[in-house]
C-alpha cells in the first residue's frame, strides 16, 4: 500500500516508522508545495462528496479542520480556508 503522511511531527514519524515495518511505501510532507497536485484534487473531490452527502442527509453544518491545532495556526488556517475556496 502507498501511504501519504501529511505532517512530519512525531505521530507522523511513528506512522511512518510502523508502515515501514510492515513493508508499506511511505512519503511524508510537511509542506504544500511538496503535495502531489493529484492528491490535492483527490482530497478536495472527497471534501465535496463528504458535503454533499451531508447535505442530502441534512446533517448539521459540518467542520473541517485541514491542519493541526487550527487555533494556534492562523496563517495555516487561513491558507486552508482558501485552499478550499479554490
Amino acid at each position: 500500500m502507498f501511504v501519504l503522511i501529511a505532517g512530519g511531527g512525531r505521530t507522523a514519524a511513528q506512522l511512518a516508522t510502523l508502515l515501514l515495518e510492515q513493508d508499506h511505501q511511505v512519503h511524508v510532507v510537511e509542506d504544500e508545495k511538496d503535495v502531489p497536485s493529484e492528491f490535492k484534487e483527490a482530497y478536495k473531490s472527497i471534501i465535496r462528496e463528504i458535503g454533499q452527502h451531508a447535505r442530502e442527509k441534512k446533517w448539521p453544518e459540518l467542520l473541517y479542520y485541514p491542519t493541526d491545532e487550527p487555533t494556534s495556526h492562523r496563517k495555516r488556517m487561513i491558507a486552508a480556508t482558501m485552499f478550499f475556496r479554490r
